[in-house]
């Protein structure tokens, strides 16, 4: 008796687990207009592999809170979490360099006038930037050593920081100097760098704290 209840909790969970599967669409660009070709998606619950078509779409069996894996040989991997039924939609960065350019194009990635365009033109839309809702959000997400205070202003872990003083990073955008970047939208960035130690010295005791350095796109 106690062995056919535990098979019947254990096929009541499976049933549920499985109706909570569903075929999950996206969508898998490079340089943010490009669509990208044969990139593997697949998913680590489902364990199902599914590949980007012409166009650039994908659709898997997937569910809520799963993870998708993009790959292609060329180009960074990326893992993202499936929300609800929304479409799911990937920027994948180019590693650069010509053995990745001709990768890009072995693997049927990307077609070769594409690509060269993008590489000599495109290089400041080479990320995902523009996928957070703000600059704060971005800063957070691609820096695990850096913190954002409620009132906006950045530390920078490791400085010698103290109770008593302002601790905030000094922050750079496009060579000038500013004591807020709140109205900076992620889509307009092209690059940020963090600078701490002696690499923040050059900015004498206003980099004590460290740099926040952002340049926009041109």
């Amino acid at each position: 008796m106690k062995k056919a209840v535990i098979f019947l909790l254990l096929a009541g969970i499976c049933h549920f687990t499985g109706a909570q599967e569903r075929t999950i669409n996206g969508k898998v660009t490079a340089f943010r207009d490009y669509p990208l070709k044969n990139v593997t998606v697949t998913s680590k619950a489902t364990r199902e592999v599914a590949v980007t078509d012409s166009t650039g779409f994908f659709s898997i069996r997937s569910g809520e809170g799963d993870v998708l894996s993009f790959q292609s040989k060329a180009f960074e991997s990326v893992n993202k979490v499936v929300h609800g039924e929304e479409p799911v939609i990937v920027n994948m960065i180019f590693k650069g360099g010509r053995n990745n350019q001709k990768l890009a194009v072995e693997t049927g990635n990307i077609d070769p006038d594409d690509l060269a365009y993008a590489v000599a033109n495109m290089s400041d839309r080479n990320n995902d930037f523009y996928t957070y809702k703000d600059i704060y959000e971005l800063i957070r997400g691609k820096f695990a050593g850096v913190d954002v205070m409620d009132d906006g202003k950045i530390r920078i872990r490791g400085q010698n920081q103290s109770f008593m003083l302002d601790d905030s990073a000094l922050l750079i955008v496009d060579g000038v100097e500013t004591s807020s970047i709140s109205s900076v939208h992620p889509a307009e960035v092209a690059s940020i760098e963090i600078l701490k130690g002696s690499e923040a010295s050059i900015y004498g005791s206003r980099g004590a704290n460290g740099v926040v350095i952002i340049t926009l796109v041109r």
